[in-house]
């Protein structure tokens, strides 16, 4: 446990364990908590610390009764500086990274890995007279040579969608006018419906006739830099 050495003025970051009392060294588990007040030493209470991505915070020191607390006031980070981390959130996202690999609708039955990659695969594979493709899950599709066209053009069409909406995320972020707007874009509240164990304490709740499930709103958050959805 962290204490607080009133006689130093410091925060000792290492458990205390020994201290010399009236000229005797004593166990501090020894010593009740007064008992290690009167020689100078108290407890260390931590305030929450504001989040970094947003803010930098002041740091406040004081001794509160038997209770040496540290507390932080936060102090916002420049907007520009906020917007510019959001704006690296959006490059880092998978789906827009070459290395990106969403799930594409061929309309044929089956969906097919849309990377850039993929696509590139793809159109070798259509100049090489293949009549197959593998979906996202590894399986093989026999398909005609003219359903290649409608495979490559629904990658591409995907593509631009993705290129379309980050391009519109983009131009959200720099609409962004407080750090509040920052925060509240990477964490979009939003209610879905979802069922629950009327008595969540039921460790095998299908074995009780009693236990009924319920339909509850729930609360979720969306991070719109990271989580796109369906495009």
């Amino acid at each position: 446990m962290k204490m607080y050495n009133q006689t130093k003025d410091k925060i000792e970051t290492l458990p205390i364990q020994l201290i010399v009392v009236n000229g005797t060294t004593v166990l501090t588990s020894s010593l009740t908590e007064a008992g290690l007040n009167v020689e100078g030493y108290y407890k260390v209470e931590y305030g929450s610390r504001p989040n970094r991505r947003y803010y930098t915070y002041a740091e406040s020191k004081l001794l509160v009764g038997n209770i040496y607390k540290v507390t932080y006031v936060a102090i916002d980070r420049p907007l520009r500086e906020v917007k510019d981390s959001l704006l690296a959130s959006l490059k880092d996202t998978k789906i827009i990274k070459q290395d990106g690999r969403p799930a594409v609708n061929t309309g044929l039955g089956f969906s097919v890995d849309g990377g850039y990659r993929d696509l590139q695969n793809l159109e070798a594979a259509k100049s090489l007279g293949l009549l197959f493709v593998l979906d996202t899950e590894g399986a093989q599709h026999d398909i005609l040579a003219s359903e290649w066209d409608l495979i490559i053009n629904a990658v591409k069409l995907n593509g631009l969608g993705i290129i379309q909406a980050n391009q519109t995320k983009k131009i959200a972020i720099e609409a962004l006018l407080s750090i509040n707007e920052c925060i509240l874009y990477e964490a979009t509240p939003y209610t879905v419906q979802e069922l629950q164990w009327e008595n969540i304490e039921k460790t095998i709740p299908l074995l009780d006739v009693n236990n009924v499930q319920i339909e509850l709103t729930v609360t979720k958050y969306k991070n719109n830099c990271t989580e796109w959805g369906v495009l």
